[in-house]
């Protein structure tokens, strides 16, 4: 989702999964984020945390997502895409 960070109203990328996720990512993905969000190409998490029966992540928005890549481009990558 998209969002905004109430304070500078800066966009914001959030990230949503069921709490109870029979397979969870979000959690191992914020472990993951942590650990590299100081190299290039990371984004900054700036909360994680249980909300409303959902796992929640805020992180920097750092461009379009790969859904919306994929779909401007015809819901094909090139070969090019894909290795870069």
């Amino acid at each position: 989702y998209l969002g905004r960070e109430l304070g500078t109203q800066e966009q914001v990328a959030v990230k949503v999964e069921a709490a109870h996720s029979a397979h969870p990512q979000l959690g191992y993905e914020f472990k993951v984020c942590r650990l590299f969000e100081k190299n290039s190409g990371f984004p900054r998490v700036f909360w994680f945390g249980k909300e409303a029966g959902r796992s929640v992540m805020v992180m920097e928005l750092l461009g379009p997502s790969l859904e919306e890549l994929f779909v401007r481009s015809n819901r094909r990558f090139s070969l090019c895409t894909v290795l870069a």
